[in-house]
């Protein structure tokens, strides 16, 4: 059976029918919900059904009946009453926690340092460049190995996902001597260079194809494709504003590795 494309419509079905499963759980913990449980559900749900309305996908959800929900939302109302009663000023994650916000291992400077270099040896990259080719790599890698390379956390913004904390890791990787700012041509952001370069060994081998992966596919773009081009992400989309983006939304981008050419 050939189903039907996936299209912005769509993803307006998907985020109706978690807010109406949201509000039947938990009416006043929209900042706190853990869509990124409900959502990848909503969408494989919508695959079988494609002519369904949000009205009727929700029905399906919540019915007692129904086959999967019930395992489905129990994780989802766990979750829901774990980040509500766990939340602070900052969303409640500590940088020190592995979580579904990093990718599921402990941030890294050195980690996020080496990733900068590698990019900004290969090519000619800038501030707002790299930082999506530093959020496509922690993704990608998440998806097809399990995990992130740096631990690093993304908020959705206006311009896309950026990098927590992006400008004084930045100013922090120039001071320690990884890179320095270059200045470019009028109207252009400083370009980065790399000071010192550090190994690959600093990775390990799936890393290393990650990464090769994401400059091939990502680097030739320029900085206004690759801002627009994250802007129509599912997990850009499926982000509220402000708020840190889910790893677990890594398999609805819309570009990854073929799963038998990576594996090579």
């Amino acid at each position: 059976m050939l189903l039907k494309p996936y299209v912005k419509a769509d993803e307006n079905r998907v985020l109706v029918t978690a807010r109406l499963v949201r509000e039947y759980y938990f009416p006043a913990i929209e900042k706190h919900a853990p869509d990124w449980i409900l959502i990848p559900a909503i969408r494989d749900l919508m695959k079988l059904q494609p002519d369904a309305t949000p009205e009727g996908l929700f029905e399906q959800l919540v019915r007692p009946t129904a086959v999967g929900s019930p395992g489905l939302l129990s994780r989802y109302r766990i979750a829901s009453l774990a980040a509500g009663l766990g939340a602070r000023d900052d969303a409640g994650h500590d940088s020190a926690e592995i979580n579904i916000f990093n990718g599921g291992r402990q941030f890294s400077f050195t980690r996020i340092s080496a990733m900068a270099s590698f990019f900004a040896g290969r090519g000619k990259v800038c501030k707002t460049k790299l930082n999506h080719l530093l959020f496509y790599s922690d993704f990608v890698n998440y998806v097809s190995f399990g995990r992130s390379i740096s631990g690093a956390r993304y908020v959705r913004q206006q311009g896309g996902p950026v990098l927590d904390q992006y400008d004084t890791l930045l100013k922090t990787m120039v001071y320690t001597g990884v890179v320095r700012l270059q200045a470019a041509e009028a109207d252009s952001e400083s370009e980065l260079v790399v000071v010192h370069e550090p190994s690959i060994e600093s990775f390990t081998l799936l890393e290393v194809v990650t990464l090769y992966w994401v400059h091939a596919n990502f680097n030739t773009m320029t900085v206004s494709d690759i801002s627009e081009y994250s802007q129509h992400e599912s997990v850009f989309r499926f982000t509220p504003q402000n708020q840190f983006i889910a790893y677990e939304y890594s398999r609805l981008l819309k570009k990854l590795p073929e799963r038998d050419t990576i594996h090579d």
